[in-house]
Order: C-alpha cells, then structure tokens, then sequence
C-alpha cells in the first residue's frame, strides 16, 4: 500500500490505554483496548472506569477543559506508576490533519509513555524518554461528570460528617453540641505537642527568636495544635470505604469506585434522617437550643402507621436540597426538624406522599 492510499483510507485513534500504579490499578494493571473511533465504556462498580478515564486526562500534554489534578491518595505504595497511550491507523476516509501530517512523513502511530509522581499533594505526569511526533498536537477534551459526590463527601471543608454527629447528639442527648468530642481532639492535639521532636523544634525555633527579638522586647515561640472547633473536625475527619470488613483496609474515597461512593451518598443521606418512629423520653433540643414541639397520641399513631411514607418524604427532601440546593446532608436534616417541629408545608406533603404510596398499594 502506498503513502497516498493511505491517505485516503486510515484514521487515527485511540486505540490502547495501559494503567499502573494508579487508582484501581494500584495493585494490578489494567488495560483497555478501543475497538475503533467511537467506543463505549462500560463495566461494574469498581471495575476501573473512573480510572481509565483520569488516565486518559493524566497522559495527554493538552487537555481542555482543565480539571484539578487528582491526590496523591490515588497512587498506588508500589512502583511503577506508569500510563501506556497507544494510538493506530484505522482504515475510515477523509483521515484528519494529524493523521495526514504523519503518513505524509511516514511516521508511525503516536506512542508514549508517562510516569505518576508526587507533586504538592497532587499527582503529576512526566513523559518518559523521547516525545514521538505530533505528541503536541494531539488534544483531548475531558468531560467529566458534572456532579461528583467526592465534591461533596471527600473536600476539606465538606461539613457532612459534622452534621451526621450533630444528629446523632441530637438523638442520644437531646442537643446539638459537640463539645465532647471538640475536647477530646484538643487532648490528643496537646498530647502530640509534648512529643521530643515537637519540642526539640520548638526549643531551636524560640533561640533564635530570643536572639532577634533581645534588643526590642523578649518574644516567645511555641508549637501549638490548631483551634479545635467543628470546622477543625470536618478537616481531619473522613469517610473511607473499604472492600472487606476491616478499617485497616479501609480506602480515601478517591481510590474508590465512583459507584459505591454515589451508594455512599444516598447511605450518609438515609443516616441523616432521624427514627421518628422511637418514641423518646426527653424532648429534643434545636439548632437554636429552643425545644421541639411534642407530637400528640394520635399524631404518632399517625407516624408509626406509615414509616415507609416518612422515610420517603425524608429522603425525596434530602436528596432534592443535595443535588439542586447543594445545600448537602444539612438540608435534610433539616427538613426533618421541620417535620419533627408539626411545619404545616411538610405536614401538606406528607398528607400528599401517603396518598400517592396508597394509589400505587391499590
């Protein structure tokens, strides 16, 4: 076959990707093959579609739009880490401008290699060994989902466990305060500030501080923990997810499959939404510190006769303010508290939910 027909009749694509050392090739290497132009990616939870898919992003120099960098939680403890990208010529027609610039040169199919690195806590790629031609001129547009719950269960500043432990106070002691807990970090972070290497610092840190500061006024350094409030526990605390019943196991949800940690949403949602069933021998307390109002006899009869309709009225709010308001698991909650405080529009909708629960029964 000569260059010319070539020309006419081969179209480059995409055609291998290999993966090691990165999210769910951490332990394995995974690779996928491209049957042609178009392909479709499909697999169960935690098969490596998510993975293949960041790859992809990671190994190419141009990408549009630009995303944040995954985490280094994402690469595996063991080397290599490593992207294979593999293009080929398909025979098609009308073979596109990069195409064209290498079978007019003879050049092959682009080829390369990129190696997964550390870099301020995100992970960098780096092109091993020579870049082959037209490596530049390739561009991928990534488009990824545009509602991820990481962004919602996994970001420092994500507020969700907070509020689960705030329900959770609610539901045991009758208030919202985590105090308890707040003192306990505040111990442990005074613990780690007694430790000989803290201190050790601490002292070269305070002479030469004394030694600058002698001639004006005496100033003293000291290593200190953070302010231990909710927003301190909501940094230092996550949710994990692991594949077998063992916390030793237990994996950043960057690591994990996209669908177990959207199953993982809808749990922290279901956690949020308090038993209004269980009948409770002291009044909860509100946000405010202003007690709920108490449900009658007959109202709780109400309640207990149709569970299944207060959870779903619960989880249709929750799941409304999380993924329109972006107002997350505190939204839920506090549609309950309004249903626990008699609110006339929740007490309309759940009027409306068991109606609707009744036709489909019958």
């Amino acid at each position: 076959m000569t260059s010319d027909s070539r020309l006419q009749e081969d179209w480059v694509y995409l055609q291998k990707v290999a993966v090691r050392g990165f999210r769910a090739a951490a332990g394995e290497e995974i690779v996928c093959e491209f049957p042609g132009r178009f392909s479709l990616l499909a697999g169960a939870n935690n098969a490596g579609k998510s993975t293949v898919a960041d790859s992809l992003y990671l190994a190419h120099p141009r990408t549009f739009p630009h995303v944040p960098r995954p985490t280094v939680a994402t690469l595996g403890a063991a080397l290599p880490r490593e992207i294979d990208v593999t293009y080929a010529f398909s025979a098609d027609t009308d073979e596109g401008p990069v195409g064209q610039r290498l079978q007019r040169t003879a050049m092959p199919a682009p080829v390369w290699t990129r190696e997964l690195e550390r870099n301020l806590g995100r992970v960098r790629a780096r092109t091993v060994g020579a870049e082959p031609e037209e490596y530049e001129s390739l561009r991928l547009i990534y488009l990824p989902a545009y509602r991820n719950p990481l962004d919602e269960l996994a970001r420092r500043e994500a507020q969700v466990l907070i509020e689960l432990f705030r329900a959770e106070q609610q539901a045991r002691n009758g208030h919202r305060n985590l105090v308890d807990l707040r003192a306990r970090a505040q111990r442990l972070l005074e613990a780690l500030t007694r430790t000989g290497l803290i201190e050790a610092v601490e002292q070269r840190v305070r002479g030469h501080l004394t030694a600058l500061s002698s001639g004006v006024s005496h100033q003293f350094a000291f290593i200190g923990g953070q302010v231990v409030d909710d927003a301190y526990l909501a940094r230092v605390l996550e949710v994990l997810l692991g594949t077998v019943d063992d916390r030793a196991f237990a994996q950043r949800l960057e690591v994990s499959g996209l669908g177990y940690v959207n199953l993982l949403h809808i749990a922290i949602t279901l956690a949020a939404i308090p038993d209004l069933t269980t009948p409770r021998s002291e009044t909860p307390g509100s946000d405010d510190g202003e007690p709920a109002e108490e449900l009658s006899e007959d109202e709780r009869q109400t309640v207990r006769s149709k569970p299944a309709t207060t959870i779903v009225l619960a989880v249709v709010l929750g799941l409304w303010h999380a993924l329109l308001a972006g107002l997350g698991i505190r939204a839920a909650h506090e549609e309950v508290v309004l249903l626990n405080r008699q609110h006339a529009l929740v007490r309309a909708n759940l009027a409306v939910c068991a109606e609707l629960i009744e036709a489909l029964r019958t």
